[in-house]
């Protein structure tokens, strides 16, 4: 059975740190930005120290500070992107439900956007993957041991999950809070989560970037249908299992029997190869054209909503005489030139647009190439830029 008085600072503590969070959220973070992360961050695991020192308890043994073999680390890296497809795949699914679920967080991008790197660093990657694994996978889960393992992994998960202060949100991260959790669970240690997590807040500050797609000076957000949401999330829980499994047989040294290892290995690769053939299936169309005309050749297509075109267009003269291409938009705009070939990747809006080849020689046989790969539809992410005047 766990220490009594222990789950009673337990509690005590989460309270005062999620007051504390929640008042800072509200009162500092539209005032001082990224600094108020760092302070959120450092009142989570001020508050907890100071508990562990006026009760006099070993600091190292309350947070769970122990040395751990390279081969838990390893497998708690798998475990955590395990975690991390699921978690993508539960956000998949419901926002399918719900359209909050698949808003972008804007005043995020905002701080990542008008913010210095070392800033960035300190606030979003470093200081929540060591404050947040030591208040929860240290001080909070140590006060559950002698409780059964299930009972400690889904009451950590579910804490960490309510601490984020997001609805759509709070159930993925319960996900990755009880691997975390469990990773604590077998090794004993809070430093493989320390890791694991500032690779998990790296890898989500990245992607903020490579999620979005530029055009014409905008950021845009990438629209998937629903249907292929649903397919993306099977791709993902599948990609969540194979993972999780080679990561928890290094972790823990255990295996499924034979015979059913390979089995939901195959069926999860099956499933992840079926899942993705009908994302593209469902997202993307290609058209592609081979056309032959004297002197000029033109070829016009429709953008049926604001959505990522790629567009490549090769030409030649039968003669070898030097051709011209340009693609140009509704307003005659040219969005894309070259001799020989040209092409182009961006985020279009709805409208027709042209693409011409044309050529000096009074005699000329043109031969063109195009295709065109329509994407997913595309939507503005609204970001709040801030400019600073020097002062004369």
């Amino acid at each position: 059975m766990p220490n009594k008085k222990r789950l009673i600072d337990m509690i005590a503590v989460y309270f005062a740190v999620f007051a504390a969070s929640l008042a800072a959220s509200f009162f500092l973070s539209p005032k001082t930005g990224l600094s108020s992360e760092i302070i959120i961050e450092i009142v989570i695991f001020a508050i907890p120290f100071l508990a562990v020192k006026i009760r006099g308890e070993k600091v190292t043994e309350r947070f769970n500070l122990r040395a751990v073999p390279a081969r838990n680390l390893l497998g708690s890296i798998l475990l955590t992107a395990g975690a991390g497809f699921a978690a993508s795949a539960i956000l998949s699914v419901l926002s399918v439900f719900f359209k909050g679920a698949s808003e972008v967080d804007s005043g995020l991008n905002s701080l990542i956007n008008d913010n210095p790197g070392f800033l960035i660093v300190t606030a979003l990657i470093v200081l929540p993957a060591v404050c947040e694994e030591l208040l929860f996978r240290g001080y909070i889960q140590s006060a559950f041991n002698g409780a059964r393992p299930w009972i400690m992994i889904c009451s950590v998960g579910i804490l960490f999950g309510v601490m984020h202060f997001d609805v759509y949100k709070m159930l993925p991260c319960a996900v990755i809070g009880g691997v975390f959790a469990y990773i604590t669970y077998v090794t004993g240690s809070v430093l493989p989560t320390v890791i694991c997590h500032l690779i998990n807040n790296a890898y989500s500050v990245v992607t903020r970037y490579m999620s979005s797609v530029q055009g014409d000076g905008d950021v845009y957000e990438i629209v998937f249908k629903n249907t292929s949401r649903i397919f993306v999330a099977l791709a993902m829980l599948a990609a969540a299992f194979i993972i999780g499994y080679i990561g928890n047989k290094i972790l823990t040294g255990r295996k499924l029997k034979k015979p059913f290892g390979v089995i939901f290995v195959l069926v999860s690769l099956v499933v992840v190869s079926v899942s993705f053939s009908m994302i593209t299936r469902s997202e993307f169309k290609i058209d592609i054209i081979s056309e032959s005309s004297d002197k000029l050749l033109e070829k016009t297509f429709t953008v049926d909503s604001d959505r990522v075109i790629a567009i490549t267009v090769s030409a030649q003269e039968k003669s070898g005489q030097a051709v011209y291409i340009s693609i140009d938009g509704e307003n005659g705009e040219v969005i894309a030139s070259g001799a020989s070939s040209a092409g182009i990747m961006s985020c279009l809006e709805k409208g027709d647009y042209k693409i011409t080849v044309t050529s000096d020689s009074d005699d000329a046989e043109i031969t063109a190439d195009i295709m065109i790969t329509a994407g997913p539809e595309v939507k503005k992410v609204q970001t709040e830029i801030t400019r600073t005047e020097d002062k004369q």
